[in-house]
């Protein structure tokens, strides 16, 4: 006897639940290795996370200070340079720091002592330069191009005179008083120091 269609439907839909309880309880593969993955990657996230924390530099007090001397708080940067410089004066690369840090708290005699230390211990920080231009327009702006002179001739016991010929040419054109020749054999683009020499030529009586 054949089956009415009420009871069709009844073991079509029967049907449909079983199949799709079988789907469910043995997972989609797809799903499966989406889960994988995004496990894989939050185990990575935490083993770089753990690499950094260990593994990166710390920031030393030298750092810490020279930060703070870029974003112009010399005046707590001092201290800490003072205590640096106390406790381990070997550490040469302490004394460009100090010495700007000094020039920028108008405390500049303590800055150029701590400067000439710097080139008298032959300190070869990457700094040194730029600090000696600092001190170099501090004096000429107060019309003192001699002693921005002595300045850059000592300073070339520890830095190589072609990253001081730029600021250094720059003075000798504003120099007032330049009436005589200038070396040429101080790193300068020779080019550069015979406009130089002609200008101080121009200017002797």
């Amino acid at each position: 006897m054949s089956q009415s269609g009420g009871e069709k439907n009844t073991e079509m839909a029967a049907q449909a639940d079983s199949d799709w309880s079988a789907q469910n309880s043995q997972g989609s593969p797809d799903k499966g290795l989406r889960k994988t993955i995004a496990v894989f990657c939050i185990l990575l996230l935490i083993c770089l996370l753990i690499g950094y924390i260990v593994f990166a530099p710390k920031e030393t007090p030298l750092d810490k200070a020279v930060s703070m001397i870029k974003a112009n708080r010399a005046a707590s940067a001092v201290p800490l340079l003072e205590d640096l410089y106390k406790q381990n004066p070997a550490e040469v690369a302490v004394y460009p720091w100090l010495a700007q840090g000094y020039l920028a708290t108008d405390r500049v005699a303590e800055g150029r002592t701590a400067l000439d230390t710097a080139f008298r211990v032959q300190c070869r920080d990457e700094s040194l330069a730029s600090v000696v231009d600092n001190y170099s327009v501090y004096y000429q702006n107060r019309g003192h191009f001699e002693e921005a002179e002595r300045l850059y001739q000592s300073a070339l016991a520890s830095v190589e005179a072609d990253r001081l010929a730029a600021s250094r040419a720059r003075m000798y054109f504003k120099w007032p008083k330049l009436t005589g020749p200038v070396p040429i054999s101080m790193g300068q683009s020779p080019i550069l120091m015979l406009l130089v020499n002609m200008l101080a030529i121009l200017r002797s009586p």
